[in-house]
């Protein structure tokens, strides 16, 4: 019976007992779980709470506040009593002529830089420490609302002084004020000299506005010149052309004259032969018969005469000039051939001078020439434009004549020193791989592109002696 009671099944009701228990359970559980972690949190938020209140430091004493305010406003005076700026400046402004007569502006404005940087700092340490000494009466001010010191002490404080400076606050802001506007006055003094050891230094790098000007309507007037002279020259050489062809045309025109004026003399003579034969013939014809035995043979060398004659007459008129090789020769020899022949050799001596330089490159102008990233900072010697181009394509000064005039040391192309004085490291040429000059200034790719301007020149005039003088070929 026993055994069948303990294996007797629970009810519905005694199950849904059981889930309500256990749900309170739980529900219990985590209610005391969360009252213990804010309570964790209450106790630790108490322990910082007096942590903070024992670390806080405890308000200054009134000593201790009249020592700090000593100490501040003897700081100031020991700035003021130490500095020797004002003396460095006039020993170096002293010096001025003397390093602006050497050139040198550079030297005489690096230690005006240096002292205008001491000023900045002893500016910046003056106004920190009047701000510190101002927090300090301002905690002074505070001990005497919380009764911590008494009104009579800080009023026997104030009238004190230190090396000759009162503690009144009154007085120690104009003599701080007085102190840091001397200091500003002397920054801007001391600025002035720097930038006038600039303008000097500018001067002395670059020459002045007025003399880039002379030198550019200098420049000018010279190309001006150089071009008025080409054109004379070409404006010569047309009328030599132009000479040269009217004597052509003259000598053609007489040539043709005289050829008519032979024509109608040959055409003369043969009209009188012709009427002399004529008469002849008439007066044969009235001669007696006996002698009529003798007019067949006369009048067949008659015949043969005039059958002769038309064709001496036509070969004279058709047949050229060149009958011999002598005369051929001669008839080449038309006018201008010693001028040819000149021309030929000159041009087979400008090819070899070509021939031999063929290896040398050509010099590159432009205005804009692809420069190396690390070179962009170059400036031209001749035009003075930074990062354009390099000196050697300039195209403003494209002779080297010009830029002779420009460049005083031929080594390196400096305007401010000679080549005898001249420190820098010498650079290969890139033309003749020579030491003892800069490519700027090398002659020879100019040589050579003056030699194929004056190879066209004589090709252009051979083809006009080909066109003007060409040899007749005899007809067949």
């Amino acid at each position: 019976m026993s055994k069948q009671s303990d294996h007797h099944p629970v009810s519905a009701s005694q199950l849904k007992h059981l889930r309500f228990e256990a749900m309170s359970w739980r529900s219990d559980y985590d209610f005391s779980k969360k009252r213990q972690a804010e309570e964790r949190k209450l106790i630790d938020e108490i322990r910082y709470k007096r942590a903070c209140i024992e670390t806080v430091s405890k308000f200054p004493e009134e000593e201790d506040v009249q020592h700090r305010i000593h100490g501040f406003v003897r700081f100031v005076i020991d700035i003021v009593r130490n500095n020797r700026l004002n003396d460095e400046f006039t020993e170096i402004r002293g010096r001025r002529p003397i390093f602006l007569a050497n050139w040198e502006a550079t030297l005489y404005r690096s230690p005006l830089e240096r002292i205008c940087l001491e000023v900045d700092h002893e500016a910046e340490r003056i106004r920190s420490t009047a701000e510190n000494l101002s927090m300090a009466y301002e905690v002074y001010g505070l001990l005497i609302l919380s009764e911590g010191a008494i009104l009579f002490s800080r009023k026997n404080f104030f009238g004190q002084d230190e090396q000759g400076v009162l503690l009144e606050p009154s007085h120690t802001a104009d003599f701080i004020r007085k102190e840091l506007e001397f200091l500003e006055q002397f920054r801007r003094q001391v600025q002035n000299e720097i930038e006038e050891a600039k303008r000097q230094d500018e001067n002395e790098n670059h020459s002045s506005t007025f003399d880039q000007i002379k030198e550019m309507i200098k420049d000018s007037k010279k190309d001006i010149h150089v071009k008025h002279m080409e054109i004379q020259t070409e404006m010569d050489n047309q009328r030599e052309s132009m000479k040269k062809l009217c004597e052509k045309f003259e000598k053609i025109k007489s040539i043709a004259t005289s050829s008519k004026t032979d024509q109608e003399e040959r055409e003369h003579i043969e009209h009188l032969k012709h009427t002399k034969k004529h008469s002849e013939h008439e007066q044969q014809r009235s001669k007696p018969k006996e002698v009529n035995s003798e007019e067949p043979g006369e009048d067949l060398l008659d015949l043969d005469y005039d059958y002769e004659e038309p064709e001496n007459h036509d070969d004279s008129i058709n047949t050229p000039s060149y009958v011999s090789d002598d005369d051929n020769t001669g008839q080449q020899r038309y006018p201008g051939h010693h001028k040819k022949l000149e021309l030929e050799s000159r041009l087979t001596e400008i090819r070899e001078f070509l021939m031999e330089n063929q290896g040398v490159p050509e010099r590159k102008i432009s205005e804009d020439n692809p420069m190396r990233p690390q070179e962009r900072y170059l400036v031209c010697s001749f035009c003075l434009a930074k990062g354009r181009h390099y000196s050697d394509s300039c195209p403003t000064y494209v002779s080297v004549k010009s830029r002779m005039k420009r460049a005083r040391c031929k080594q390196c192309l400096d305007s401010r020193h000679n080549t005898e004085h001249c420190r820098n490291e010498t650079r290969q040429c890139m033309y003749c791989r020579s030491k003892k000059h800069n490519k700027a200034l090398y002659t020879l790719p100019e040589e050579i592109q003056e030699c194929y301007k004056e190879v066209e020149e004589i090709e252009h005039e051979l083809d006009n002696f080909e066109e003007y003088y060409e040899p007749r070929v005899p007809p067949d």
